[in-house]
């Protein structure tokens, strides 16, 4: 078992950022060309709307920002994400088919993360594909949150597997920076979510609100002693 935070830590939520470049930059050139390029080149600008919170606890702190691309086909965009912070992991393709090292990568750098002395609260996987069910699955039995970044069609036992989910049309409204206001309490760091809206514990569970409109995210697990506890209907 980890050994208890220490009191002296700095404030803000740990996060941990893994992008699956390949995956997200394809699924928002289908969607929207414009929010693609903007992903591409400023992730600087989306991390921090993401990281934003609030003062102290309710914001988060991006302790490990990785990116995973295949170099042949993305190396013009690396110079933007060293700039942003970013450790960027090239991932060619190792087959004729054209798969990519991301996957196997993106898992075991996720897993030394999990097991690792930074203790990681929250763990950021920015990518639609739904091999990465599995890896989310031991991020919750870990008692960790986990954001899935979608930029496509997402598989009902990955979407279930997370916390949140921010869907692809909030994520491209982040990107072209249409987003009003700070996002709702449900969606915010836990801390956040708890000061913002005390009144939730006594009313039992809520509805998720419909992913079609509004939200940028899905709502998150409400935390009881010991384990999670679904606040779907």
């Amino acid at each position: 078992m980890s050994d208890p935070l220490p009191q002296s830590r700095r404030p803000g939520i740990r996060a941990a950022m893994f992008v699956d470049f390949d995956n997200v930059y394809t699924g928002l050139m289908a969607l929207d060309p414009a929010a693609a390029k903007r992903f591409a080149e400023d992730p600087k600008h989306w991390t921090e709307a993401l990281a934003d919170g609030g003062a102290g606890e309710e914001s988060r702190r991006f302790l490990i920002r990785n990116c995973y691309l295949n170099p042949v086909i993305y190396s013009k965009y690396r110079p933007y994400w060293t700039r942003a912070g970013f450790r960027v992991i090239d991932c060619p393709s190792l087959t004729q088919r054209g798969k990519s090292s991301t996957d196997i990568n993106l898992v075991l750098d996720a897993m030394d993360a999990l097991s690792g002395a930074a203790h990681i609260e929250e763990f950021f996987v920015a990518s639609a594909d739904a091999d990465f069910t599995s890896l989310v699955q031991r991020f919750r039995a870990a008692d960790r949150m986990t954001t899935v970044i979608a930029a496509g069609a997402v598989a009902f036992a990955y979407r279930e597997m997370a916390d949140s989910v921010v869907e692809s049309h909030d994520f491209v409204a982040i990107l072209n920076g249409t987003t009003a206001g700070a996002p709702p309490a449900w969606c915010q760091p836990p801390a956040l979510a708890c000061r913002s809206a005390p009144h939730r514990a006594s009313r039992g569970p809520r509805r998720r609100p419909s992913t079609r409109s509004g939200p940028w995210c899905r709502p998150r697990r409400a935390r009881s002693p010991g384990r999670w506890r679904r606040t779907g209907p």
